[in-house]
Formats: structure tokens, sequence, C-alpha cells
């Protein structure tokens, strides 16, 4: 009778396990369709990122400020409708000034021979992120599919972030090597790692927090020491070169204004949520409209939700009781801080949920709930194309995961043998 349900059990879940696979199918399908009527057929430029780069690069060789907003007015313009043959739109650059040093070296380079080499990281980018996810975070039952849900779960954004070319595809790559680092307690190696990709983008530096947020209180000293070490060296540029550095603060500054808001709108983040708030309530038919946009009311809500947010995780790590630091609860702490950056990430693009797709999935898996209800779960991940879903897949956890605590619920099974 036991052997009986078993196996009733083990047919079922095989059933689930055949209506995912068939749902990635047809998410697969359609996903490819686009990408040829988009990409092959029509003429959507891949890599629309990359003459960003290039053209910045090459305007501060020439000691040029590549920094500025608004058309007309930023000089990366003429640039880069040269380097495409085309009208790329009103491009902006934001990165970090510090990364303009190695940008003018690689702009001496021809532009088609860039953009070879670049097809050649995207493919060694996605294979260091596919074996973060085998090494770190592996989802047993569903190890064949895993680049297929790599690439086409949660509306193909996967995929988006790649032909996007933009930097980010290199450095989450690097950064899914410094947590395998941080998993094998390399914590010097990982926060080299991380201090190296700040000087690119500086909001890398919130993934030092994953670091506190697996080993605790052991991780305080390196995490203090990192966050010096970078603010040291960007002041060192600072010095050296005053003038390029506050074009850096002001284009910086530029992204929380309305004009940047009704150029760049996007709602993948907190503050885009928060802004987009007022919109909500248009009614064209009693001609009733709120532009929403950016404002210092925005600024304080986002502020203090992400205050709470951070808050809740540091009384989430410091409840725990985990028993044993072990390979496993290290994985899921791993995991969830992932989470973490997410929410409280002001400015999420699509390529900032490259590292977050194998772990909410991993979450999901791991957690202590009926494989009925993960199966079902993982398809709506497949199954819905919204753009705000992976927000809210993130939001939905962290509050599953701090109601869990406050219950003295185990949902992780950190404290499973």
């Amino acid at each position: 009778m036991i052997f009986l349900k078993k196996l009733n059990q083990v047919n079922k879940e095989k059933l689930f396990k055949t209506i995912f696979f068939i749902s990635l199918i047809i998410v697969t399908f359609n996903s490819l369709s686009y990408f040829f009527e988009k990409y092959v057929e029509g003429d959507r430029y891949i890599f629309f990122d990359l003459p960003l780069n290039y053209c910045a690069g090459k305007l501060f060789s020439n000691n040029i400020s590549p920094y500025g907003f608004g058309l007309g007015k930023a000089p990366l313009i003429e640039c880069v409708n040269n380097v495409i043959k085309g009208d790329w739109g009103m491009p902006v650059y934001i990165y970090s000034p510090i990364f303009l040093e190695l940008l003018s070296v690689i702009s001496k380079l021809d532009f088609n021979t860039l953009k070879k080499i670049w097809y050649f990281i995207t493919v060694l980018s996605i294979f260091s992120i596919i074996f973060f996810s085998y090494k770190i975070l592996p989802l047993k039952n569903l190890k064949k599919f895993v680049p297929l849900i790599f690439f086409f779960s949660f509306g193909g954004i996967f995929v988006s972030a790649l032909l996007s070319g933009n930097i980010s595809i290199l450095g989450y790559a690097l950064i899914c090597i410094s947590l395998i680092f941080l998993h094998r307690k390399k914590l010097n190696i990982f926060s080299y790692f991380i201090i190296f990709l700040s000087l690119i983008k500086p909001h890398f530096f919130v993934f030092l927090l994953i670091g506190f947020f697996v080993y605790g209180n052991e991780y305080i000293k390196k995490l203090i020491f990192s966050l010096i070490c970078i603010v040291f060296l960007y002041f060192v540029f600072f010095l050296l070169n005053t003038d390029i550095f506050f074009d850096f603060f002001n284009a910086i500054r530029a992204t929380n204004t309305s004009e940047w808001f009704f150029s760049f709108n996007s709602t993948f983040g907190l503050m885009g949520i928060i802004n987009n708030i007022p919109r909500i309530f248009n009614n064209p038919e009693l001609n009733i409209y709120f532009s929403g946009g950016p404002s210092i009311l925005n600024n304080i809500i986002w502020l203090s939700l992400i205050s709470f947010i951070f808050l809740g995780f540091i009384y989430f790590r410091l409840s725990l009781k985990v028993k044993d630091l072990n390979d496993y609860n290290k994985s899921k702490l791993i995991a969830l801080g992932t989470i973490l950056v997410i929410l409280i990430n002001p400015n999420i693009t699509s390529y900032d949920f490259l590292i977050f797709i194998p772990s909410v999935f991993y979450l999901v898996n791991e957690a202590d709930i009926s494989y009925k209800f993960k199966y079902f779960i993982m398809i709506l991940f497949i199954l819905i194309q919204d753009i705000n879903f992976p927000f809210f897949v993130a939001s939905l956890i962290y509050f599953l995961v701090i109601i869990s605590i406050i219950k003295n619920y185990d949902i992780l099974n950190l404290n499973k043998k």
C-alpha cells in the first residue's frame, strides 16, 4: 500500500514536470519567433549598448567628456550614430569615470572587431552564470532544462539582457565567479572582485552585503575595509581628474530627474514603481491626468521602504540560528542575498535579473512546500510575461521569509540535516 502511494506521487510529479516542460517549450518557441521577426527579418540592433561604451572611450581618449544628457547636449550622439550607421536615439553615458580609462584603450580597436570580441565575451558570460547555477544553486530535478529556464523564463528577460550588449553582462558573470569564492569562504577574493566591479558600476558595491548575509559578523571587518577601498579609489580619481568626476556626478544626478524619467522610464524596480504610481489614477474620460516622475516625496518614500527592507533582512539574519553553515545553507543564503540586492537597487534594468533567475528558482525548489505548489509557481515564472513580475516575485519572497522567521517556521529548511 505504501509502495502504491509513493508510486502514485512519483507519477503525479512526472505529470507536473511534463506540464512545466510543455510550458517552457511553448514560451521558447514564441521567444525565438519574436527574435527572428525583430532581429533577423527586422532592423533591431544587437548589442545596442556596445557603441555607447566604444564612443565614450573614444571621446575620453580625445579629452572630451562623454557625459551629458538630452538631445543636442550629449556629445555621444554623433559618434554613436556614425558607428551604427543609423539613428540610435538619445544615448547617455552614466558609467564610472574610472572605467573610461579602460574604454579609452578598447576604443582603439575597430568597432566590428570589438563586436566580434563581445560575442565571445557574451558566450563566456553565459557559461559562467550557468556554471554558477549548476555549482552553487543546482536544480537537481530540472537540471536538463536549466539553459531553457535561464533564457526564456520571466518573459525572456535573460535574452533581452544579452542582446543589450551592456557591460553588466560581463559584470554579472564576474559576480557569479566571486560568489563561488564566497561559497568556498574565500572572503578576500570575493571582496576584491566586488571592489573591482564597483569601479565600473558604483552600485555593484551592494553585493558586498551578501558576504555579511552568509557569514554574519565574521564578514563585517572585510565589508568595512572593502567600502573604504572603493571610496578611497574614487577619491583618488576625483583628485586626478576633477572635471570628469563632476560630469559623472551630474550624470548620476540626472537619473533622478523628470527629464530622465520621461525619456528612459522603467518600472522594473521599486523607484520606478513609486514614480509611476500617480499614473494609476489617470482617467481620460474625466480628464484627470497625473504625470508621475521623481520628486522629493518619492525619494523619501523609496529611502524609507528600502531601509525597512534592509532592516528586515538584518533582523532575519540575526534571528537565524543556523546549526550548521554547510554548503547547502550557504547556497540558500547567497540566493536570498541576491533578492536583497534586487529590492534595494534604485534603478533596475533587465540585466540586473541575470543572477536573480537561478536564485529564485533554487529558493522555490528548496522551500518547504508541496511539490505541486513548487511546480505551479515555477510554471508561473515561465508563463507570465509582465516586466514587473520578477520584482513582484522578489518582494513576495522577502515577505514570506520574514514572516516565516517571525512565526518560527523554517521555510528554507536552513536547519535541515
